[in-house]
Parts: C-alpha cells; sequence; structure tokens
C-alpha cells in the first residue's frame, strides 16, 4: 500500500510539474472561453430558456385554444345569420307565389263561366302585375283563352297542362321553361271544374322569371352574398350574376362544385369562383334545400372565405400580439429569477476559483443574507470551507512528520539491501551442492529401478516356466494315454479293415452283375425303338391308303359314301396310331438314355470298389505300422514324464529364490524413491529461497528508490499547501 502510495504521489508531482509550466497560458486560454461556456451552461442560463418555453408553449396552447373557440363561435353565428337570410328568402318566396295563386284561382273560377269572361280577367291580371307575361284557360277540347292573344301554346302547355289537372283546385307552379319568343317564364296552374265538379281544363298564369331578380337583386345588390336559386329541373332561377335572366342550366353555369347537381342535394363546398366580379377570389359553396311548401327550390349560396374568416383573422392577429406580448414578459421575469437565484452561486463560483486559481486563500466567507435554500447554501459552504482549512493545517504537520520519517526508512532500506545479497550468495551456493546431490540420487535411483525391472521380468519368466513345464508334464502324460487309446482303436480297427476289404469284394461282384443286367436291358430297348419305328410306317401306309380309298369313293358318287365313312375312320386309326407310335419311340429313346445312364454309373460303382478294396489293403497295411511306431512312443513317452517332473521340482525352487530377491529389491526402491523425492524437495526449496531472495533484493532496491522519490514528493506537496492560507 506504501508503494502504491508513493508511485501515485510521484507521478503527480511530475504532473504537477509538466502542468505549471503551461499553467499562464492554460490560464488565459480558459479566461477567454470560461465566459463563453460559462453563460452556455449556466444555471441562468437554464432558468430563462425553460420558462420561456414553458410559458411560450401554455401561451401558444392558450392562443390556439382560443382561436378555435372563436372560429367556431363565428362559424355557428354565421351560419345562423345565413340560415335566417335564406328563411326569409322562402317567406318572400311563399308571400310572392302565394298572391300569384289567388290570381291563378280566380282565373280558375272564370274559366267554368265563358271564354269572354277568361278574356277580360286575364286582361286586367296582366295589367295589374308587369311581372306576368300571359294569363288565360286551356280547355281539355283543345281550346285556348289567353291574353295576350297566341302567348299560350301547346307546346307550353305541356310543361304544366297534366300536373295542374291532379292538382285538385291547389295552385301548382311549373320548373322554369322558355318560351317560343325566347322568354324564361313560371307557369302557375290550377284545374278549371264546373258546377258538377267535372274538370273543364287548367287555368294558367305565366311569370316572368326577371321576377325573383325584381324580389332578390342581382350580384351587385346582394352585396358579398351571392345567392342562386334552382328549381326541380336544375334550371336557375335566380342568377345573381346576371341582371337579365336566360334560360340556363346549373351545369352550364361555370361552377365545378354545381357539376352533377341533385335535387334536395345539402353539402359545403370551397372553390376559387371564376365568374361575375367573383374571379380569382377563393369562396364557399353551400347548397341548401329550400323549407317552402309552394315550389320545389334549392339555394347555392356563394360566399368568399374572406369574409367567412375575416372575424376570425381579427382574433387571430390579437392572439398572436397576446403570445408576443406574453413571451417577452416571460422573458423579463425569468432574467429577474434567474439574477436571484444565481447571485449566491455566483458569490461560491468566485470564492472556488480564487482557491483553485488565485492564493487560495481559504479563510474567506460568503454573508449569509437569507434564510432560504441559498442561505442555507451559503452557511454550509462557510463550515465546508472551515473543515478543509483545519485538515489543511493537520496535513501541513502530519506532512513534515513524513519527511522525517522516510529519510531515516531510505537509511534503513540500504543496511536491509547490503545484508540481503550476502545471504542470497550463500543461498545460492548451498543450492549448487544440493542439485549435485540430486543428481547422484536420481541415477542411482535409476540404477536400483533396472535391477528390480530384470529381477521381476526373471521372476515372471521363472513362472511361465513352471506354468509351461506343469502343462508340458500334463500334455505328455495326456499323450501317452493317447497313444494306449489309439494302439487299442488299431487293434480293433484291423478286425474291421479284414470286414471291409470282405465287403468291397462283395460289392464288387454285385455291381459287376448289375452292370451285365443293364447292358442286356439296353440291347432290348433298342429292339424296342426298331419295333415302334416299324408301326409308325405302317400307319403312314395306312394313312395312304386310306386317302386313296377316299378319292375313289369322291369318284364313285352316292354309292361309294358307305366306303367314304369306312376310309374316314381308316384314316383316323391311322393318325392315331402314328402318334402312339411317335410317344411310345420318344418314351424308349428317353427310357434307352437312363439306362446308358445308368450302365455308365454301374460301371463307375465297380471302378469306386476297385478303389475301395485296394485302399482296405492299403490302411490294413499302415495300421500295422502305425501299431508298431505307437508301442515305441509310448516307450519314450514315460522318459519324457519322469524328466518333467525333475524340471518341475527345479523350477519351484529358482521360483522361491526369485520371489525372495524381488522383495529385497523393492525395499531398496522404495528407499530410493523416498531419499529422491527429499532431495527434490530440498533442492525445489532452495531454488525458492534463491528466488525469494533475488525478489526481495529487487524489491529493496525499487522500496529504496520509491522511498527517495517519496522524500521528493513530500517535499513538493509540503510546497503546495504552503500556497493555501489557513
Amino acid at each position: 500500500m506504501l508503494i502504491y502510495f508513493s508511485n501515485k504521489i510521484a507521478h503527480q508531482a511530475k504532473i504537477r510539474g509538466v502542468t505549471v509550466k503551461n499553467s499562464r497560458l492554460a490560464k488565459k486560454r480558459d479566461a477567454s472561453s470560461e465566459g463563453r461556456a460559462g453563460w452556455r451552461y449556466s444555471i441562468a442560463t437554464r432558468v430563462i430558456v425553460e420558462i420561456t418555453l414553458m410559458t411560450s408553449i401554455m401561451l401558444v396552447l392558450l392562443g390556439v385554444s382560443i382561436y378555435k373557440r372563436v372560429k367556431k363561435v363565428n362559424e355557428v353565428q354565421f351560419t345562423e345569420r345565413l340560415s335566417s337570410t335564406m328563411h326569409l328568402m322562402d317567406q318572400t318566396v311563399f308571400a310572392y307565389l302565394d298572391g300569384l295563386s289567388k290570381t291563378v284561382n280566380l282565373l280558375a273560377n272564370a274559366g267554368s263561366e265563358s271564354a269572354d269572361s277568361v278574356y277580360e280577367l286575364a286582361e286586367k291580371v296582366i295589367a295589374s302585375n308587369e311581372n306576368l307575361v300571359s294569363a288565360g284557360v286551356v280547355y281539355d277540347d283543345g281550346e285556348i283563352v289567353s291574353y295576350p292573344e297566341g302567348m299560350i301554346t301547346e307546346e307550353d302547355a305541356s310543361n304544366w297542362f297534366d300536373t295542374g289537372l291532379d292538382s285538385e283546385g291547389i295552385s301548382y307552379f311549373s320548373p322554369l321553361y322558355q318560351k317560343e319568343d325566347g322568354g324564361v317564364v313560371i307557369g302557375g296552374a290550377q284545374a278549371v271544374f264546373d258546377e258538377e265538379g267535372n274538370t273543364l281544363g287548367v287555368a294558367i298564369v305565366e311569370i316572368s322569371a326577371d321576377s325573383f331578380i325584381s324580389l332578390f337583386g342581382d350580384q351587385t345588390t346582394m352585396g358579398n352574398i351571392s345567392f342562386i336559386m334552382i328549381d326541380s329541373n336544375s334550371n336557375i332561377v335566380l342568377n345573381p350574376f346576371e341582371t337579365e335572366l336566360s334560360f340556363k342550366n346549373v351545369n352550364d353555369l361555370g361552377i365545378k362544385t354545381l357539376q352533377g347537381y341533385l335535387q334536395g342535394g345539402y353539402g359545403i363546398f370551397r372553390e376559387r369562383i371564376t365568374i361575375g366580379t367573383k374571379v380569382g377570389e377563393d369562396s364557399e359553396i353551400r347548397i341548401l334545400p329550400s323549407e317552402n311548401d309552394m315550389y320545389g327550390l334549392d339555394y347555392a349560396i356563394i360566399i368568399p372565405i374572406s369574409m367567412i374568416e375575416a372575424s376570425t383573422n381579427e382574433v387571430e392577429k390579437v392572439v398572436a400580439i397576446v403570445v408576443i406580448l406574453g413571451i417577452v414578459l416571460s422573458i423579463i421575469m425569468a432574467f429577474v429569477i434567474a439574477h436571484s437565484i444565481t447571485r449566491t452561486l455566483v458569490r461560491v463560483t468566485g470564492i472556488l476559483k480564487n482557491i483553485s486559481q488565485g492564493d487560495g486563500d481559504l479563510t474567506v466567507e460568503i454573508p449569509v443574507s437569507s434564510k432560504d435554500e441559498l442561505g442555507l447554501l451559503s452557511g454550509y459552504f462557510n463550515l465546508t470551507i472551515g473543515k478543509i482549512a483545519k485538515a489543511m493545517t493537520t496535513i501541513i504537520g502530519q506532512t513534515k512528520n513524513m519527511i522525517s520519517q522516510s529519510e531515516q526508512l531510505s537509511e534503513r532500506m540500504g543496511s536491509s539491501a547490503t545484508a540481503i545479497e550476502q545471504i542470497n550468495a550463500s543461498i545460492n551456493s548451498i543450492t549448487t551442492q544440493v542439485e549435485t546431490q540430486s543428481r547422484g540420487v536420481e541415477h542411482t535411483s535409476q540404477t536400483v529401478e533396472d535391477i528390480v525391472s530384470n529381477i521381476e521380468k526373471l521372476n515372471e519368466n521363472i513362472q511361465i516356466q513352471s506354468e509351461s513345464v506343469s502343462q508340458s508334464s500334463s500334455s505328455v502324460q495326456q499323450m501317452v494315454e493317447n497313444i494306449n487309446s489309439v494302439t487299442r482303436i488299431l487293434e480293433n480297427n484291423a478286425g474291421n479293415v479284414i470286414k471291409l476289404s470282405e465287403s468291397a469284394e462283395n460289392g464288387r461282384a454285385v455291381v459287376m452283375r448289375a452292370v451285365e443286367m443293364t447292358n442286356k436291358i439296353a440291347e432290348d430297348s433298342a429292339a424296342l425303338i426298331e419295333t415302334s419305328s416299324i408301326i409308325r410306317n405302317i400307319a403312314g401306309q395306312t394313312n395312304m391308303l386310306a386317302m386313296n380309298a377316299a378319292i375313289e369313293a369322291a369318284h364313285a358318287g352316292s354309292a361309294g359314301s358307305g366306303f367314304a365313312v369306312v376310309a374316314d375312320e381308316i384314316r383316323k386309326l391311322a393318325e392315331d396310331s402314328n402318334l402312339q407310335g411317335k410317344k411310345i419311340n420318344d418314351v424308349m429313346k428317353h427310357l434307352r438314355e437312363m439306362i446308358v445312364v445308368m450302365s455308365d454309373g454301374a460301371l463307375e460303382t465297380q471302378k469306386q470298389f476297385d478303389i475301395i478294396f485296394e485302399n482296405t489293403q492299403t490302411v490294413a497295411r499302415q495300421e500295422s505300422i502305425i501299431k508298431s511306431a505307437m508301442d515305441e512312443q509310448s516307450a519314450g513317452s514315460k522318459q519324457v514324464i519322469e524328466a518333467m517332473n525333475q524340471i518341475n521340482a527345479v523350477t519351484g525352487d529358482v521360483r522361491e529364490s526369485a520371489s525372495v530377491m524381488e522383495a529385497g529389491s523393492n525395499k531398496i526402491l522404495d528407499e530410493m524413491g523416498k531419499l529422491s523425492e527429499v532431495t527434490g524437495q530440498i533442492n525445489t526449496a532452495m531454488s525458492e529461497i534463491s528466488n525469494g531472495i533475488g525478489n526481495l533484493n529487487a524489491n529493496m532496491q525499487q522500496v529504496n528508490g520509491l522511498t527517495q522519490n517519496t522524500s521528493d514528493s513530500i517535499h513538493y506537496v509540503v510546497g503546495e499547501l504552503g500556497k493555501f492560507k489557513v
């Protein structure tokens, strides 16, 4: 632990030596960068950024929430105003058409009287309302009474006549249609009944479509909001983009949203308008169904988006200004709060900087001016600095003691190193002698091991020899017994060989008689084969005779029919005889072949019997020779058994001597092993002692050097501690 501490102090001293050389340049660089890094990473900056960011997020979220709520309220209010306007227009249309329905009703009542009264009333009606184009009655028989005359045609009647008849006394207003003169009108029709309730025709009042422009005005009078009225046939009843109404379908107006319009639909769309005074203006188009029951209409309302979002945009500006002012105020408040928080921290930082980079004054204190967390920080900081000052005083005193102790340690380490060198030289000499003795013991041990190994091999060989002699003795005895057994068998076999010889002679005679009989059968079978050939020739000739007889019977005609039957039967008999003769011939040939084989086999058997007889004579002679040899071998085997018994006795004595010699050699080997083991342990111990002394010597030298370094480091520490004011 002391060595580690000394190394660490020395290393720090070297680092401090290098650092002191460059300290002035480092202080200059740190002073320039400390201001930038200090502001970037200071608590004040983080407080300002966090408070500003939090306040900004809250203000933005609040502004967005207010904007959405105001926008929703404005849209609801605008929609309500728009609905109210559309409701007023519906009431206006209803009131206007309701007044016209009364006029149509007067015409319907007059239509049941006379044509003159209808004409006079129609004239008065036209004169009373400049928006009426014509009036009259169209009767079922095709008569048309109108004013002005001829203004109402059958083509016009096709737009409202049938529906008017079905209206059951209620006025019906037709969709927009165009007359022959180009005028665009709406027809108000009602059925005409007589006093009995029979339908006479339809009373009609044609109203100019321009009357709706008179009621509601055009684009100029409507202002920014434009209302388009569309009837049930998708024709435009009110077009604010034209001062004089023309007969036009809504699909031809030039507004994409109204393409493919369906009656009674509802929707809100946005589109850039390209007609009228609204060219290039982004607008919202709302399609709403009419609520009046008098006339089927839909409203297409065109509203500039700027008008819808005007109030919302004002609110957006106000909210944006409020958010910006709130952010500015939050930044100012953040600066004030950050300054109040970091004021004490700046003082603490200044004192610590003076301690680390200045004169190291540990007597300074921070005045405690508050009782909050910063005041507590200042109080505890003063206590901490006081404890550090006391600790520095104690360290300086202890360091001076360490200087004197390190000098004494250095002197004693030098004396110890000299003594260790002398001990090391003595141990090296003893180690050399022990190594020489170890090698001698190892050589002796190896020699004894070779002797023991040879004795063990000798003992094994004697054991093997003893076992071999015992086995050989047993084998010889067994061999003698076998010789006696073989001799007895040979004596028995002599009689058997004589009998076998006699049997072989008898068998040879029997085989010779069998060969003679087989040859005789073969000669007889050859005669049978010739007889079979004669039968086949007779059958062939008989077949030829039968064929000739059949030919002659055919020449004789009916007289020879009986002879033809006989000839046919003879022919069949000849064919059967020929077939049977062929089979007999084949069987006889096969039989002759078998007889030949049997004859050859009998001859071969005769030869084998001859060989058996000769071999039997040979065996008889050889058995006589073997019996003589076995008698001689039996006498020699008895002598061998006696010699083997003597060898077995000598081998037993040698085996006992070898066992005694092996036991003694093993004891000597055990003692040599123990001596070698002890010598090895002594050698190992001396080597370890020598290595330990060498390591101890090196460590003592290293400790001596470290002691000197420690002394230098302690002097350096004393110098550095002297820089602090305590």
